[in-house]
């Protein structure tokens, strides 16, 4: 297995933001713009707070902080297939192939959820202040805002493999596909 190198940039943050700019006003503003035209749509989230999406192949999956929720939208048709309960304002998202993530910032872990019925399958405590989150090769990598850290989790584990200490209040991460890069919003690097 390749190592993984941690490297902290303010240029990846830059790119993050210029990259992540069109899906932010889309998406969190919930508009859907069709890549040909112009016209938007309107689409209710289900909660309030939301700011990171994710798509598994059929569906966009939404965090509402706020709303304690994560919401299931059918990317066809922009209709609600299902808005789960999460308490502990879940924040970042993503999706391995297999399964949803979901970080919950004012309760320090991370939950696993069933894609199909959107049921917890598997809590991971980390450290404090979970934000962003990243699937890369078979692991689930996660900021943790307050504790200055990045964390690796395997899909298949239930606990953190690994702990990197990073810049302070890392914000959001990317990968290269040979490293994971860290934005860190306090250190500006």
């Amino acid at each position: 297995m390749k190592s993984i190198i941690l490297k902290t940039a303010l240029f990846a943050l830059l790119l993050t933001v210029e990259i992540c700019s069109i899906s932010v006003e889309q998406v969190f503003s919930q508009q859907a713009v069709a890549p040909s035209s112009e016209q938007t749509t309107d689409y209710t989230a289900g909660g309030k707070g939301s700011e990171f999406a994710v798509f598994d192949g059929a569906y966009v999956w939404i965090a509402s902080q706020f709303g304690n929720t994560v919401t299931k939208l059918n990317s066809s048709t922009g209709s609600i297939a299902g808005i789960y309960e999460i308490t502990g304002n879940p924040l970042g998202i993503a999706y391995d192939g297999r399964y949803i993530w979901v970080s919950r910032y004012a309760s320090d872990d991370v939950v696993k959820m069933d894609v199909n019925n959107g049921t917890v399958l598997a809590t991971v405590r980390v450290n404090k202040g979970p934000g962003f989150l990243l699937a890369k090769d078979d692991h689930i990598w996660v900021v943790n805002r307050i504790a200055n850290t990045v964390q690796k989790i395997p899909v298949d584990g239930t606990t953190v493999s690994a702990t990197y200490k990073v810049g302070k209040k890392p914000a959001m991460m990317e990968t290269d596909g040979a490293n994971i890069w860290v934005a860190n919003s306090k250190s500006h690097s």
